[in-house]
């Protein structure tokens, strides 16, 4: 009885051991396949990445404040004025259709 038991736990431990090594396997081929897939979205992405890299790096100049009551005054009718402009092209747009 002692000998069954003995080449039981041992068949359990072989079969535990090749589990193991199943389970290694599979993560090392789950492990390169991130690699690889890592490696492939860079290479296609770089085109668009590279130039995006270089833009934020660049210093972007800071936006002028207004110092007196009158330049805020001056870029308020700016901008009415543009958006004046826009509104009369959508409009004459409108009209063609």
């Amino acid at each position: 009885m002692s000998q069954i038991k003995k080449k039981e736990d041992r068949d359990l431990k072989l079969q535990i051991i090749k589990a193991v090594k199943a389970i290694r396997k599979k993560h090392m081929q789950l492990k390169v396949g991130e690699a690889d897939v890592e490696k492939l979205l860079q290479k296609t992405f770089k085109p668009i990445v590279d130039p995006l890299n270089e833009l934020n790096k660049q210093k972007m100049e800071p936006i002028k404040q207004p110092e007196s009551k009158q330049e805020i005054k001056s870029i308020k009718q700016e901008n009415i004025k543009e958006e004046e402009e826009q509104n009369k092209k959508l409009n004459l747009s409108s009209r063609k259709i």
